[in-house]
């Protein structure tokens, strides 16, 4: 299936190559076509220009790395690249060194023993409620399946960050792509 881009703007947050420097980019759609020299960093964001299987030519709109080629989706099972409306990052706890979490979606569950960071970014799982299921992408803290309880700002969805402000089309109505049932913006609370 080819999608070539439209009217609206699909934005895409680089999750995997935290260890390597970032993800590998090619020239062309092939993954046997030349490598670029530059890799695409953890983090950047880019906008799709075309969705073929499971590969994603983009153009690089924020963060470190070529300014367009295409990456894969994923590889051997891990996700390399996700959609920016499944990004969050921790804003709360900055003074504590993070915020804390709870291994099950019960405000009951077992505390884990590290915090995530302040300024970590995360990918949602899944959301129940106002508590969201999450894999650490970046940061210091629990790697993942971790909940977080809705209250103060202590993460901020994508669209809310510094990057999603400044990258984000003017036109576009980003209430659209919230987690039903999360209040437009945060979840998390000291717990």
């Amino acid at each position: 299936l080819v999608r070539p881009c439209d009217s609206i703007m699909q934005l895409w947050v680089v999750v995997g190559g935290g260890d390597k420097g970032g993800i590998l980019v090619r020239e062309g759609l092939e993954t046997s076509s030349p490598q670029l020299p530059e890799r695409l960093a953890t983090i950047a964001v880019v906008r799709e220009l075309e969705l073929q299987g499971g590969r994603l030519h983009f153009e690089k709109v924020h963060g470190d790395g070529p300014a367009t080629g295409w990456v894969s989706l994923s590889i051997s099972g891990k996700d390399l690249v996700a959609k920016a409306e499944e990004m969050w990052q921790v804003v709360g706890g900055r003074e504590k060194g993070g915020i804390v979490v709870r291994e099950g979606v019960d405000t009951a569950s077992t505390l884990c023993a590290e915090r995530l960071s302040t300024d970590a970014w995360i990918r949602q799982v899944e959301v129940q409620g106002e508590r969201v299921s999450f894999e650490r992408v970046s940061g210091v803290g629990p790697v993942g399946s971790m909940t977080l309880k809705g209250g103060k700002d202590l993460i901020v969805s994508f669209q809310k960050t510094e990057i999603g402000k400044a990258v984000m089309l003017p036109s576009s109505d980003a209430t659209s792509t919230y987690p039903q049932g999360l209040p437009h913006g945060t979840v998390g609370e000291p717990i």
